[in-house]
């Protein structure tokens, strides 16, 4: 019994000194956590992350007024274009006027989907925490959006004397109507997911900015540039940025693939020297873009591209408002055109580049995060993910059918270089997105939750 009770006394020390040391190796990291966090914050303050209006959390005032300025700039196009400044011909008139009246449930579903939606996300974003994700309220909130939206693509059907059918099973998988509902109500649910993810980049930001920009550093020739530039933006700032210039406005202005290369390009640039040299800088780089697209006529060009796409007939309006299903009133050769049209703002700029930030998000915030955040971002990032996916059949499509297998032998002509142009797309973009779900599958493989192509599981 003596020997029994030494034992055992000795058991509970041993069990008391490991309880110990686990108390004390939690308490060193939690101290080098607050070390952490308490250096991004001074470095905080030291790049002007001050709390704006927007958030109340670290995301940049320079930030903040940029997107706003940029969101402004946008409406103001729209509202010169519908006073006829662009074309005296193409007024709001000419709306009600042309080959068909745009009817009341466009206008409004136009409205609730490319305005209100976005903004209102943006602003219930700001009650997300890091450990809890985006508010509940705000995903209540988007189902009435979501059900409203419904109800005006119901109403549009009934009226329109196109041949559309929700329960219309007879031509392609792909333009079932019940296949064309579940994907349109994905479309819709990514700009919201999207737009409540600033919020989470936001709440999260001060504890994830100094690891991501330190994954930037490695980069070879440019590691450094890019390293200052996430650490002047922040995670949060990056976000907002490219939630507003590279998906909110290149697809609220129906922007053709070439202007929106080119004018992604100089938001970045105007961003990128405003973190160098300041406000002003930025400012001078926009009114010089502005006054280029001006004298160019490119405003005029970009507004009768807008019309051509979004509002030349009852399809493309209603295709413009979200209602999908519409597309079984198109050709085969008018649906692959339209798909090419919108690679570059819907395929690239809002699914690749959403779903890499947000994969990157979900490495890093993994061990703050509780299930419910985690559901959340998981939730998101599949919604991408399947409305990405569902793109590429059609665009195997336009190749053997549009641009052709063909003229990628017929010679140095227009016609070869886009169909060249064209495949290299197609596999640049099935590449990303299979390393994208491969990342989301080894952040839960990887004890430390990062995983790289190159160096594969990091070491925690």
């Amino acid at each position: 019994e003596t020997e029994k009770a030494e034992k055992t006394e000795e058991t509970e020390k041993a069990e008391k000194a490991e309880e110990t040391e686990e108390t004390e190796t939690t308490k060193e990291q939690d101290d080098e956590v607050d070390k952490v966090v308490k250096e991004v914050e001074k470095v905080g303050k030291a790049h002007d992350f001050k709390s704006g209006i927007y958030f109340g959390k670290h995301v940049p005032l320079k930030v903040i007024g940029a997107c706003s300025i940029l969101t402004l700039i946008t409406y103001g196009w729209f509202a010169c274009g519908f006073a006829g400044f662009f074309d005296k011909k193409d007024g709001y008139s000419a709306f009600q006027a042309e080959k068909f009246t745009v009817a009341w449930y466009y206008w409004t579903a136009a409205f609730l989907l490319w305005i209100a939606m976005p903004l209102i996300m943006l602003i219930m974003a700001k009650d997300a925490t890091c450990e809890g994700g985006p508010p509940t309220a705000g995903y209540v909130l988007y189902g009435f959006f979501l059900t409203a939206h419904i109800a005006l693509m119901i109403i549009a059907v009934n009226k329109s004397p196109l041949k559309v059918a929700f329960c219309d099973c007879s031509k392609d998988f792909f333009l079932w109507g019940p296949i064309l509902v579940f994907f349109l109500i994905l479309d819709h649910m990514d700009m919201a997911t999207d737009a409540l993810f600033v919020g989470s980049a936001a709440a999260c930001t001060d504890r994830i900015s100094w690891q991501y920009q330190s994954s930037w550093e490695a980069v070879p020739l440019v590691g450094g540039e890019l390293a200052f530039t996430i650490r002047e933006l922040n995670f949060s700032g990056l976000v907002l940025f490219c939630f507003i210039s590279f998906v909110y406005i290149p697809q609220i202005t129906g922007i053709a693939p070439f202007f929106a290369l080119v004018t992604t390009a100089l938001l970045a640039v105007g961003m990128y020297l405003t973190l160098h040299w300041g406000s002003l800088a930025g400012l001078i780089v926009l009114v010089v873009a502005l006054g280029i697209y001006a004298l160019l006529g490119w405003f005029s060009k970009q507004w009768a591209v807008w019309k051509q796409w979004c509002v030349n007939d009852e399809v493309s309006v209603a295709l413009y408002c979200g209602f999908g299903v519409f597309e079984q009133a198109l050709t085969e050769g008018q649906a692959n055109e339209r798909l090419i049209f919108v690679t570059m703002t819907r395929l690239v700029f809002e699914n690749l580049l959403q779903l890499w930030l947000q994969t990157s998000f979900f490495s890093l915030t993994f061990d703050f995060t509780d299930s419910g955040a985690r559901a959340k971002n998981v939730l998101s990032m599949i919604i991408s993910l399947l409305v990405a996916a569902s793109k590429i059949p059609g665009l195997f499509k336009e190749l053997r059918h549009g641009a052709g297998w063909a003229k990628l032998t017929s010679g140095f002509n227009c016609g070869a270089f886009m169909a060249w142009a064209l495949i290299l797309v197609v596999v640049f973009y099935a590449i990303v997105l299979v390393w994208i779900g491969v990342r989301l599958i080894m952040t839960y493989w990887c004890e430390s939750h990062m995983w790289g192509l190159t160096t594969g599981c990091v070491a925690p």
